[in-house]
């Protein structure tokens, strides 16, 4: 049986946590983990639709065979759609309500979410950033639902192509200014590393004066090689928010990780009859997680 490459978008979701002084302790904070799994199990059965430019949509048929990895339809049914305009568009709910669906994978443990590329869902949302607001809008709602809204506020944001801010720096005569933007505890570094250790100083500082967020900032910052890669990675991964100016052909210049930096697409490989097949679309994204995340 011949295999496809099929195209995944990868979608990180970030609970940052609000400084405690910020709350109203009505209610007690539930761990991101436990948060974003409790968000997703509630959507469909809540009925939690979302409607961008009158096109409404929504998740069906969640399954499970683990407690950190969910498969799920992401469905939009477009402004005006009637059955006989769409030969087979994955008719879901009832006969009288079509929608159109991709499959997605939602990994607990790291809080990702992996879209389907399908052609005709891309009729409706043609891009990573499109599909992160698609998201954002669908956990926010059922955040308030859970009423964990007051303890975190939500990011959903694509992983990026690597190479943007190493890119940047490479063709810099001089880096006067390196800002790094923190909210609140959030998605875990590996341990004695840069990263990590700039979220320290910057929770430190945070809690120190009790701010809702802090900007760390160094003047004129030597980076070594090693370095560089790190702040790419982990600006592409989403795992640190960062800003910088520099100096190029005499001109200043600037990057920040807030821009839309160019979506990664995953390509993965799966023979034509397992693409209706939940459970091998989990195990394929299953192996990708482990070799890419924790190798």
């Amino acid at each position: 049986m011949a295999e496809q490459e099929i195209g995944w978008w990868m979608l990180q979701v970030q609970f940052q946590e609000k400084y405690p002084d910020q709350l109203n302790w009505l209610s007690s904070p539930i761990s991101r983990d436990e948060l974003l799994r409790q968000c997703i199990k509630l959507i469909p059965p809540s009925n939690i639709k979302v409607n961008i430019k009158s096109k409404v949509w929504g998740l069906a048929d969640l399954d499970t065979d683990s407690n950190d990895e969910y498969y799920a339809e992401l469905t939009v049914k477009p402004p005006v759609m009637r059955i006989a305009e769409e030969k087979s568009p994955g008719i879901l709910d009832d006969k009288i309500d079509p929608r159109i669906f991709t499959p997605v994978i939602i990994n607990i443990e790291l809080q990702l979410i992996f879209i389907q590329k399908t052609p005709d869902i891309l009729r409706f949302a043609r891009t990573a950033y499109s599909f992160a607001d698609v998201f954002g809008l669908l956990i926010m709602e059922a955040m308030r639902h859970l009423d964990m809204s007051q303890h975190y506020e939500l990011f959903v944001e694509p992983i990026a192509q690597k190479g943007s801010f190493s890119e940047w720096y490479s063709n810099l005569e001089k880096l006067n200014k390196l800002t790094v933007h923190y909210v609140g505890p959030n998605l875990p570094s590996r341990p004695d590393s840069l990263i990590e250790t700039l979220k320290n100083n910057a929770k430190s500082f945070r809690d120190t004066l009790k701010s809702s967020s802090v900007d760390l900032t160094a003047n004129e910052p030597k980076l070594s090689y090693a370095d560089v890669l790190e702040l790419d990675t982990a600006t592409s991964e989403r795992k640190l928010k960062l800003k910088a100016r520099g100096i190029k052909l005499s001109y200043p210049t600037k990057w920040s990780s807030k821009d839309k930096l160019e979506a990664e697409t995953l390509y993965l490989n799966i023979e034509e009859r397992e693409l209706s097949n939940p459970k091998k679309l989990v195990t394929l994204i299953r192996n990708y997680i482990k070799n890419r995340f924790f190798r």
